[in-house]
């Protein structure tokens, strides 16, 4: 392939993840590809709605460009059995959310199958987990969510 005119071209990376910019100047060439970056945090959790205590674990992220997958575990103890159940989960890389929207996941406590969904808290900045507590007994939530920087 040759040309000999400058310009620029947007080409999808060869595993198919994030786009690589191509600029072609009179005299060289530049490459820009995605910024991908990960590692772990410990999240900082906030008692939303009917939780009596929680743990927070070590947990995973990974960040393209600007978006950011998290996943990991925390222990939640609810205060009411079949009553809704709320835990903000702070973010690795923060995010300005305009709505709930902006954040989504889902959860998951296997000991019970119980299943729970990963929200924007738009009002705090962070994640919330959400469940219909199936149970008063502390048990741990699996959980992952992907997220935009706002």
């Amino acid at each position: 392939f040759k040309d000999t005119t400058a310009g620029v071209t947007t080409l999808r990376n060869i595993n198919g993840a994030g786009l690589i910019t191509v600029t072609q100047n009179l005299n060289d060439i530049t490459v820009d590809a995605p910024t991908i970056s990960g590692g772990t945090y410990t999240p900082t959790l906030s008692n939303t709605i009917n939780v009596l205590a929680f743990t927070a674990f070590q947990c995973q992220f990974m960040r393209v460009d600007g978006t950011v997958t998290v996943s990991g575990r925390v222990s939640i103890d609810p205060q009411t059995n079949g009553t809704a159940t709320r835990l903000g989960i702070s973010l690795p890389v923060a995010s300005d959310f305009g709505s709930t929207e902006d954040c989504g996941g889902t959860s998951a406590c296997p000991d019970i199958a119980q299943s729970g969904v990963v929200m924007a808290d738009a009002t705090n900045n962070r994640a919330t987990l959400e469940f219909l507590a199936a149970t008063s007994s502390v048990k741990d939530h699996w959980f992952t969510f992907t997220y935009q920087i706002i």
